[in-house]
């Protein structure tokens, strides 16, 4: 059985020598950078598709009717989806590196699990690209597409929880802190919203729910920078990067 202690091996082990997420060694903006890039080509590419489908209503069909066998140019959404996935880790492991140099050793058990759901999110997304919601194929297409929805949920949680923790040991915790911080606590209250598929407003709250985790991405990914950078957040006892 691989435990999510394996998947931050791993990743500590083959993401070791990108130095360029390390805002330590003075690249700061790199991550910041890659995360826009990141959003802005999943933003761009599923819009692209949803305009060159025929019919296609944005509050009438959900998000995977862009990549189904109906849409002629189905494989514009379904790479979108694919290479969105893949990109998406890297960016969450520096989320990860940046985090762990901040936050107390009694915190880095839900750290990894954070990242664990990281990961499920990920992998969850590329089979939603890889299998389309075909009538053939929608039952395992709907189990990956609640896969990555329930973990990207709850990755927001903890990780929304465990900056804010950080957040409290700035000296500049009033300059820092503002009502963006909790907006991770949404996503999951989003999400559950979403298990209902019977409301009327289901096809709106999948399209926030996608578009507004990757653009609480980038949010996270900034303040976690400007974090890093400050030297008045002081975290007693900090545990050292590996």
């Amino acid at each position: 059985m691989i435990s999510v202690k394996d998947f931050v091996d791993f990743f500590n082990t083959s993401f070791n020598e990108l130095e360029e997420f390390e805002v330590e060694d003075k690249q700061e903006n790199f991550i910041l950078t890659f995360t826009l890039t990141v959003v802005i080509f999943f933003v761009g590419t599923s819009i692209l598709a949803m305009v060159t489908y025929p019919h296609y209503s944005f509050s009438q069909n959900y998000l995977s009717a862009l990549g189904t066998s109906k849409n002629p140019l189905s494989f514009i959404f379904n790479s979108s989806v694919i290479i969105t996935a893949i990109l998406l880790i890297p960016t969450y492991y520096a989320i990860y590196k940046i985090m762990k140099r901040n936050i107390m050793m009694q915190d880095i058990k839900f750290l990894n699990f954070s990242f664990g759901l990281a990961i499920l999110s990920s992998l969850s997304l590329l089979l939603v690209g890889l299998i389309p919601a075909n009538p053939q194929t929608l039952i395992p297409h709907l189990i990956a597409a609640g896969l990555f929805f329930l973990s990207i949920g709850f990755y927001y949680v903890i990780i929304t929880f465990l900056m804010l923790k950080v957040l409290h040991f700035c000296a500049n915790y009033k300059r820092f802190t503002s009502i963006w911080d909790y907006l991770g606590f949404s996503i999951i209250i989003l999400v559950l919203i979403f298990i209902d598929l019977n409301t009327w407003y289901n096809k709106l709250i999948q399209k926030t729910i996608v578009y507004g985790s990757l653009l609480l991405l980038i949010y996270v990914s900034n303040k976690l920078r400007k974090i890093d950078r400050d030297e008045s957040c002081i975290i007693p006892k900090p545990r050292e990067s590996p």
